[in-house]
C-alpha cells in the first residue's frame, strides 16, 4: 500500500463513498481520519418515490396474482453477490409462506448454474429469472421484500433504490451496507451466510404487512434526499469550497528558502465570490446532463481557469507597481521587499519577517533588492535585464 500512502500525502483530501470505507482506509494507514471525506453516491431516485402508480403491472406481465408475495434480489449474477444463499433462503421461505415467489433480477456468468441450483432446491415455478430490467419503477412497485446476499459490497445500489421505493430490505451486514441500513429500523441486517436469519427476517415482513410498510417508509426517509443526485452535487460543491477556503488562508510556503529561490514567492487567494460562481457553474454543467467523469473534468478545468484569471489580474497590478517603484526600491539595496495589491507592502532584512504581510493577496512579489530576477518561463514571466551588475541596483526589466 506504499503507493496509496504516497499519493495520499500529495492529496488535499481523500474521498470515500461511505463511513465504513473511511474507517477502513484510516485503519490501513493510508491517511488520517481528518484527511478523509465521505461523499455518498447520488442517484436519480425521484421516479422511485412515486412508483406506487405502477403497482400490479409487473404481476400481470409475469402471470402472478395479488395473493402472491414477491421477494426479489437485484444484482449481477456473479460469485460475490452469493445468489446461492438467496436460493437457500427462498426454499425456507417457500415452506413457511407457500404463496411466495422469488425474482432474480439481473444477468451474468452464473445464470445457467443458478437456474440448475434452483431446480435442485425444488424451486421450479417459484423462482423467476427476469434478466436485466430498465423499468425499475415497475419492478420495485410490486416487490414485497428486497434481499441482498452479497459476500462484500461497496455502496449497495439496489438497496438504496428499494428503500427509495418504500420496499423493506433484508441484507447481509457487509461492506458499506451497514452505512445505509439501521438494523431493525430502516431494514434488517444479518450476518453473511446466515440462511436461517435471513429467512426469518423475510418471513416476519411477509406476515406483518403493517411492520413492512413502516419499515419501508423509514427506509425511504433514510435514503432520500441523502443519496439523491442533487445532494451529491451539493456535497462535492461543499468539499471544493472548503478546500478553496483553506487554500486562501495560507497558500504560500512558510518554509521559503531564499538561498534556493531568491527571486520571489507567489501566494494565491480565491476571491470571495468564488463560491457563488462555482455554484452557478456546477448547476450549469449538471443541467447539461453530462456524465460524472465529464462533470468532474469540467469543474477541474474551470477552477484552473479561475485561478489563472485571478493570478494574472494581480500579477499585472504588481508588475506595474514594480516598474513604478523602481526609483524608490533602488534606495533599499540588500533589503527584502513585498509588493501586493499593486503597492509596496513592506521592507525587511529577511523573508521570514515579511511572510505575514498581505495574507489576503491573490498574488505577491517577494524579492531581494539588488539581485537580478531570473528567467521563469514556466510561470509565464518574461524578464530581460538591461544591467547585469547587481550592485547597480534592482534589475531593470523591459517586460515582467
Amino acid at each position: 500500500m506504499w503507493m496509496e500512502r504516497f499519493l495520499a500525502r500529495l492529496s488535499d483530501r481523500i474521498v470515500t463513498v461511505s463511513e465504513g470505507q473511511r474507517r477502513e482506509l484510516a485503519g490501513y494507514g493510508i491517511a488520517p481520519l481528518e484527511k478523509i471525506a465521505v461523499v455518498p453516491l447520488g442517484f436519480e431516485l425521484e421516479d422511485l418515490l412515486a412508483c406506487e402508480s405502477y403497482r400490479g403491472e409487473l404481476r400481470r406481465e409475469l402471470g402472478l396474482s395479488d395473493e402472491n408475495r414477491l421477494i426479489g434480489i437485484v444484482a449481477r449474477l456473479v460469485p460475490i453477490k452469493n445468489h446461492r444463499l438467496f436460493l437457500q433462503v427462498a426454499k425456507l421461505v417457500a415452506e413457511a409462506v407457500p404463496q411466495a415467489r422469488f425474482l432474480v433480477v439481473g444477468d451474468g456468468e452464473l445464470r445457467g448454474e443458478l437456474k440448475a441450483y434452483a431446480r435442485d432446491q425444488g424451486l421450479d415455478g417459484r423462482v423467476l429469472f427476469t434478466g436485466w430490467r430498465r423499468d425499475l419503477g415497475r419492478l420495485y412497485a410490486d416487490l414485497d421484500v428486497v434481499a441482498l446476499t452479497s459476500i462484500n459490497e461497496g455502496t449497495p445500489v439496489s438497496v438504496i433504490e428499494a428503500m427509495a421505493a418504500g420496499v423493506p430490505v433484508v441484507a447481509t451486514a457487509v461492506g458499506g451496507v451497514p452505512d445505509v441500513i439501521v438494523d431493525g429500523e430502516t431494514g434488517y441486517l444479518v450476518k453473511a451466510g446466515d440462511v436461517k436469519g435471513m429467512a426469518e427476517a423475510i418471513i416476519e415482513l411477509l406476515r406483518k404487512p403493517k411492520r413492512a410498510r413502516e419499515m419501508g417508509q423509514e427506509g425511504r426517509e433514510a435514503v432520500y434526499p441523502k443519496f439523491a443526485a442533487q445532494t451529491l452535487i451539493a456535497n462535492v460543491e461543499r468539499l471544493y469550497a472548503e478546500l478553496l477556503r483553506q487554500k486562501s488562508v495560507d497558500f504560500h510556503n512558510p518554509k521559503f528558502n531564499p538561498s534556493r529561490r531568491r527571486d520571489m514567492t507567489i501566494t494565491t487567494k480565491i476571491p470571495e465570490d468564488v463560491e457563488a460562481r462555482f455554484r452557478r457553474k456546477v448547476e450549469q454543467l449538471y443541467g447539461a446532463g453530462g456524465t460524472a467523469k465529464a462533470l468532474e473534468r469540467a469543474i477541474e478545468l474551470w477552477l484552473r481557469e479561475t485561478k489563472d484569471e485571478i493570478v494574472a489580474r494581480e500579477r499585472k497590478l504588481n508588475n506595474d507597481a514594480l516598474k513604478r517603484l523602481q526609483p524608490e526600491l533602488e534606495k533599499q539595496q540588500g533589503k527584502y521587499v513585498v509588493i501586493a495589491h499593486g503597492k509596496l507592502q513592506g521592507v525587511g532584512d529577511s523573508i521570514e519577517s515579511l511572510q505575514s504581510l498581505a495574507p489576503d493577496a491573490y498574488h505577491r512579489l517577494v524579492f531581494k533588492v539588488g539581485e537580478p530576477l531570473p528567467r521563469r518561463r514556466r510561470l509565464g514571466w518574461r524578464v530581460r535585464r538591461k544591467q547585469r551588475n547587481p550592485s547597480a541596483g534592482i534589475a531593470k526589466t523591459s517586460s515582467l
